[in-house]
């Protein structure tokens, strides 16, 4: 399972994921981690702007 955090706003966009040990993985394309994306949990930061 990997965990995926993205943060939004106006000019820039960041994003990590993480696997289920804890371990901190660069961000690139999803599926050179894993070919099904039921392996990840996406979660994106609410805010107001938007």
């Amino acid at each position: 399972m990997f965990f995926v955090g993205i943060n939004i706003s106006k000019n820039n966009h960041v994003a990590s994921m993480m696997d289920e040990f804890g371990k901190v993985l660069f961000f690139s394309k999803l599926t050179s981690y894993s070919s099904s994306l039921i392996n990840f949990e996406i979660g994106m930061e609410a805010t107001d702007h938007y």
